[in-house]
């Protein structure tokens, strides 16, 4: 990186930390490779990009790396050292046959690509960076041997080590709360992007002669959902978008300005088990729950599945229903033990009781069975007979409608089932359970070197995309997500793309070294609640992460000493070394 653009770096990042005055520095400075996302492929193409001593510029819309990846739980990969410790003999061909058997239409071609290459690419390269997977377990879509693999912390302790050691790496440059508005190019060539801050409203030109698209897919935006409807899901399905909040399909649009191919647009990946957020009711997006006791049943009030099927079986059974939704029925025994999947409850269980269990637009509460039923409209006598039905089977121990006990194969045996109780205590709940789509299973069209193909089948010069851009390339199929293929598949698709640069830039690089950190606590110091209380009633564009944690850290009362030291300040995390320490702070939350 010339000194020039170096400077203006850190010019931007300390005119951003003080100042909302929008800038136009209009430089023309070039790097090696431009990264646009700092999700987990992002992070892992600029990790062997960087360890070949490219000079690398990585922007993300978001306050700091990891992207949406941070929420998830493991990985499927092949052949594994972890599996062969374990005595488990895997092979391409039996996870081909597992693979392809559950999505019914996945892509083989790039099915057998990562089989044959998961276990070298992404088992190898993780743990070398220090992923420990202290969990192998099979599932629904993995159900003939243990293949997903899964650490304690979950894709927390696969996403930070790898952004952990993006951060020791002086030549690789991270431009955070900044939007890439447009690809620059020349003759069909990637060249450069355009970017504005979202903080100061700062605009600039940046030039590489390679540009790597990770911004992830579209999963976080209803409109674009509506826009690519599934075509397995009735017109009238009452959708959610559960995905990123920066996943807004931003980055097919910028593929698409240079004529790239795209494919399977309206294939989209939905948990079964989702709820409007409480936090905005009405505005189409979604928190998924997990591992609810409770009944499921139509609305009709007849149960209809066995819960722990596999998410297959169960969006089978959802898309049939009217408008695609059921209700959750569970009384107040089981209150306690619902899970969403937030960081805003996982630890303020006061949070979820006033924001969510005593939420009207979305729980109803009832004295008793019969004021349930007027609540919900489903018939009072069925409700009040499907629930005696189960509280007698349950006491029988035998369930015999739909063989929920004894449990049955469970599609995520990462979460059991729990002893189940009676339906008897009063009050009585209902939750409406929707579809929220998680993730794209369609995207920009890629070639096994990650390059971007036009819509005429050639490479576009310059450009790559890799993760959830290109929808895993078809593997899932057109319904159903196969468990641990998103992680795994972007891991790989980065480092292909960054294999293919290196190839074209050739060997003159050298490896920088990593610094050294040490992070110290400093002793609890005062904390402004109300300060901070008054600064988050008027969200900002650009604080969205900023926003997001510090209202967790003011709900659970924490102090500013449960994140901040004096290696991590008051203020944004400006340099390599203070960008290390916010790492290891993620934990409060996640």
């Amino acid at each position: 990186m010339t000194r020039r653009l170096l400077a203006t770096l850190i010019a931007t990042l300390l005119l951003n930390a003080a100042t909302a005055m929008p800038v136009d520095d209009g430089h023309q400075d070039a790097v090696d490779v431009i990264i646009v996302g700092a999700g987990i492929a992002g992070l892992s193409a600029a990790v062997d990009l960087a360890a070949q001593g490219a000079q690398v510029a990585v922007f993300d819309m978001n306050s700091q790396g990891s992207g949406h990846a941070i929420l998830a739980s493991g990985i499927a990969m092949v052949n594994t050292e972890k599996q062969r410790a374990a005595g488990i003999q895997d092979s391409t061909e039996q996870a081909l046959k597992d693979w392809l058997a559950y999505s019914e239409d996945g892509n083989p071609e790039w099915l057998r690509f990562y089989a044959d290459h998961s276990s070298a690419m992404v088992y190898d390269w993780l743990t070398e960076l220090g992923v420990v997977f202290d969990n192998l377990v099979a599932d629904d879509t993995n159900r003939s041997l243990p293949r997903f693999h899964y650490p304690d912390g979950e894709a927390r302790d696969i996403v930070l080590p790898i952004y952990r050691k993006a951060l020791s790496f002086p030549n690789l440059h991270f431009y955070f709360n900044t939007q890439v508005t447009d690809i620059l190019s020349d003759g069909g060539r990637a060249i450069g992007v355009k970017t504005r801050n979202l903080r100061s409203g700062a605009a600039g030109d940046y030039h590489a002669a390679h540009i790597v698209l990770a911004t992830g897919g579209m999963a976080g935006s209803l409109a674009r959902i509506r826009e690519h409807w599934p075509a397995h899901f009735p017109d009238d399905a009452a959708l959610l978008a559960g995905g990123s909040h920066f996943a807004q399909g931003l980055g097919h649009d910028m593929a698409a300005s240079l004529g790239a191919a795209q494919q399977h647009l309206n294939r989209h990946w939905f948990y079964p088990v989702g709820i409007p957020d409480p936090a905005a009711p009405d505005s189409g997006h979604g928190i998924t729950l997990s591992g609810p006791r409770g009944l499921w049943l139509n609305d009709e009030g007849q149960r209809f599945i066995n819960p722990l099927s596999s998410n297959k079986a169960i969006l089978d059974v959802m898309t049939t229903l009217p408008e695609a939704r059921f209700w959750l029925v569970f009384d107040d025994r089981v209150r306690s033990t619902l899970k969403p999947r937030t960081i805003k409850y996982r630890y303020d269980r006061s949070r979820y009781e006033r924001e969510l269990i005593n939420n009207p637009k979305l729980v109803a509460k009832a004295a008793s069975l019969s004021e349930l039923a007027d609540k919900t409209g489903m018939p009072a006598t069925t409700l009040s007979a499907s629930i005696a039905r189960f509280n007698t089977l349950l006491a029988e121990g035998n369930d015999r409608d739909f063989g929920r006990f004894p449990a049955s194969f469970s599609g995520n045996v990462t979460m059991p089932a729990v002893p189940l109780k009676p339906i008897t205590e009063p009050p009585f709940y209902a939750i409406r359970i929707h579809p929220s789509n998680a993730e794209s299973m369609g995207g920009v069209v890629i070639d096994k070197g990650a390059h971007v193909l036009s819509t005429q089948g050639q490479r576009i010069p310059g450009l790559y995309a890799a993760g959830e851009l290109t929808g895993s390339m078809g593997m899932n199929g057109s319904k159903y997500r196969i468990n641990g293929l998103y992680l795994g598949p972007s891991v790989m698709t980065g480092r292909l793309a960054a294999a293919s640069i290196l190839k074209e830039l050739g060997d003159t690089r050298t490896g920088a070294i990593p610094p050294q950190i040490t992070v110290q606590r400093p002793a609890n110091s005062p904390y402004d609640a109300a300060t901070m209380k008054a600064r988050l009633k008027s969200p900002q564009n650009g604080y969205w992460h900023f926003e997001s944690v510090h209202d967790v850290v003011l709900s659970r009362e924490l102090s500013c000493d449960s994140c901040h030291s004096d290696a991590f300040p008051k203020r944004a995390a400006l340099t390599h070394r203070e960008r290390l320490a916010q790492t290891q702070v993620c934990t409060v939350c996640h």
